[in-house]
């Protein structure tokens, strides 16, 4: 098969073609920031402080609810259970000083006021007969699924 004359195989790379290609490559660089392209926008994202927080506080709040459910004493008020609340209480207040950088943290922020103040309390007949009746905790609810949608 022969190729059309506009389609060349492949050369092999050599340190000429190299050298001759650096001053374009460094022609692009100087060219974004001679448009004005913000170095600190064109650098990778960094990781949303919430995802990380929110690891903590689902740890700590399992080890919460387990250590809370076994106790001998029937009594949340041991020390081991007492400080999984402490290390919950703090991540869930860190994420109340954060902020958010990622649709994953936001989806994060909304299931952990779900869990905090919605669904569960409302589950455990603390708050409401039923949670669907309530528009704060429908829209939550909505929040939270548009950005499961969104982060996937």
């Amino acid at each position: 098969m022969t190729l059309p004359d506009s389609i060349h195989p492949i050369q092999p790379v050599t340190r000429r073609a190299i050298l001759g290609a650096l001053p374009v490559a460094a022609l692009g660089a100087t060219s974004a920031a001679a448009l004005g392209a913000d170095p600190a926008a064109m650098a990778p994202p960094e990781a949303d402080p919430i995802i990380t927080l929110y690891q903590e506080w689902a740890e700590a709040r399992a080890q919460w609810v387990h250590l809370a459910e076994t106790s001998p004493s029937g009594d949340a008020d041991e020390p081991d259970c007492e400080a999984a609340w402490d290390r919950k209480e703090a991540a869930l207040f860190e994420m109340m000083r954060s902020r958010a950088t990622s649709v994953e943290g936001i989806r994060l922020l909304a299931h952990v006021m779900w869990e905090e103040e919605g669904w569960t309390d409302a589950a455990a007949g603390d708050l409401y007969d039923d949670p669907s009746q309530y528009d704060a905790l429908r829209l939550l609810r909505a929040i939270i699924r548009s950005a499961e949608g969104m982060a996937a």
